[in-house]
This record gives structure tokens, C-alpha cells and sequence, in this order.
């Protein structure tokens, strides 16, 4: 069996530019007038991965968190802005590592000639 697996790692930048545009398309509300300035990733065994952001106003309370299934849609997205091709068809995972996300994408070559 081939497989073809690709691993495409969004730097903090990105990452928080792809959850603004996400939050913006799907009407999510966050804090308008605090700048972000980090966020936690955490990995839970229920919602799996999790985006906490943090704002520069200490007086926004309202926290904002984003799960696996927003994640991977947001950076879809966001590869989609920067013209990264995805491959309809590939399986597509999220992976946290330290202080960046990676969308990982697996094609299974085999399948493909179906």
C-alpha cells in the first residue's frame, strides 16, 4: 500500500489569523476591542484539541474557546486563503506541537485508482 502523508504546520500567525477569519465567516463573537495576544493550546480526552485565546484587556472576561472540529474547519480555511491545495478526498487530522497546530493529510494512493 502507498500512502502519501503530508504535514502542514501553521506558525502562531497563521494560526490566529486563520481562527479570526473562521470566528468572522461563521458569526462566532469575540471581544471587539481587545487585541489577541496568545492563546493555550490544551488536549482534552473528550473535545480533543482546544484553542484558549488571551487578550491584552484585562477587563474582557469572556473567554474564547475553540474546539477540534472549529480548528479543522478554520484551517481548512486558511488553506484555502493561502492557496495551499488539500486533496478532497485525503483523510485530514489535527495535531497540537508546543505552541503551533498541524494539519495533517493522509492519502491512501491505493483507494485512489478505484
Amino acid at each position: 500500500m502507498v500512502k502519501e502523508v503530508r504535514k502542514i504546520i501553521f506558525d502562531q500567525q497563521d494560526l490566529v489569523e486563520g481562527m479570526l477569519n473562521y470566528t468572522q465567516r461563521t458569526r462566532r463573537v469575540m471581544p471587539s476591542r481587545a487585541r489577541i495576544t496568545g492563546f493555550d493550546i490544551q488536549k482534552t480526552p473528550d473535545r480533543g484539541i482546544s484553542l484558549k485565546f488571551n487578550f491584552d484587556d484585562p477587563e474582557v472576561e469572556k473567554e474564547v474557546i475553540l474546539y477540534q472540529d472549529e480548528i479543522g474547519a478554520a484551517l481548512i480555511m486558511q488553506c484555502k486563503v493561502k492557496e495551499i491545495p488539500l486533496p478532497r478526498s485525503a483523510s485530514k487530522s489535527l495535531e497540537a506541537d508546543g505552541d503551533s497546530i498541524n494539519l495533517v493529510v493522509a492519502m491512501d494512493w491505493r483507494q485512489q485508482k478505484k
